[in-house]
């Protein structure tokens, strides 16, 4: 199964009335269109400061690689190419608290689909209408827990007396 985080947009209310269409779903680790397609992966999310600072590192470290020659600098592409795609959704993430998004929620599911899904149903379990009673099945939640049965006093815990008791 894989971790995704979900944020919600800053709301009157606050998240839990923010507008399920708002929400936003992000993957935790490696995203394989950001390590397969960085540029237009970058263009379609609107990431125009992370795009502009991608272009300006691919240009320099293959101008660094022109200058030097030998196998390093295009391993040196590689590499940065590899840690993009790894923090990738951390940089979308950080684009949405920007926008003031705040995570309010952890969702796992082997597809994004299903995080959502279990996201959702999660939400609305915890949250219900203050016109629905509760189910029959749970406790009231006002009522206090059941006083623990009343114990037997003695005058030997094990093989100690108790505190309250003189030795003999």
């Amino acid at each position: 199964m894989k971790v995704y985080t979900v944020q919600s947009p800053p709301t009157a209310g606050g998240p839990d009335l923010a507008d399920p269409q708002s929400v936003v779903v992000i993957k935790e680790g490696l995203s394989w269109p950001a390590l397969l397609f960085p540029l237009p992966w970058l263009l379609y999310l609107h990431m125009w400061l992370a795009l502009i600072a991608y272009v300006v590192i691919v240009v320099a470290l293959s101008a660094l690689g022109e200058f030097l020659g030998g196998p390093l600098p295009p391993l040196a592409v590689a590499a940065f190419h590899l840690l993009f795609a790894l923090e990738a959704n951390q940089l979308r993430r950080r684009g949405y608290e920007r926008l003031g998004y705040r995570i309010v929620g952890i969702a796992m599911g082997d597809t994004l689909e299903e995080a959502e899904i279990r996201y959702f149903a999660g939400r609305e379990a915890t949250h219900q209408s203050p016109q629905e009673p509760p189910p029959a099945s749970s406790p009231d939640p006002v009522q206090p827990p059941p006083a623990p049965p009343p114990t037997t006093t003695s005058d030997v815990i094990g093989l100690f007396p108790a505190p309250e008791s003189s030795p003999r």
